[in-house]
């Protein structure tokens, strides 16, 4: 069974727009590469802040930006700078996640 057709939503919530990838995955398995494309490019900008850092610094800060208590890195790895913290709430902000 595909994943549209069950009730249950099995992906987890560090996936920034669950509904964009599970379109632009159907859109693919239709054979509607164009417009999957499309989708593809409108994610990037935010997909290039998501790896601005060392993972899971950016990914962590985008789930707290959304509302996930998920708190800070562990050490050795330390909280995202302000200036990418910022590049990445417009990423977020332009893509529908804020």
């Amino acid at each position: 069974r595909r994943s549209s057709d069950l009730d249950v939503d099995f992906v987890q919530p560090s996936v920034p727009r669950r509904r964009q990838t599970h379109e632009m995955v159907e859109l693919c398995l239709q054979n509607r590469y164009d417009e999957a494309r499309a989708l593809q490019f409108k994610a990037l900008p935010l997909v290039e802040q998501l790896f601005c850092e060392v993972n899971p610094i950016p990914c962590k800060a985008a789930l707290n930006m959304q509302g996930f208590a998920v708190g800070e890195p562990r050490l050795p790895l330390t909280v995202m700078t302000k200036a990418h913290q910022e590049t990445l709430r417009e990423a977020m902000k332009a893509f529908g996640c804020l």
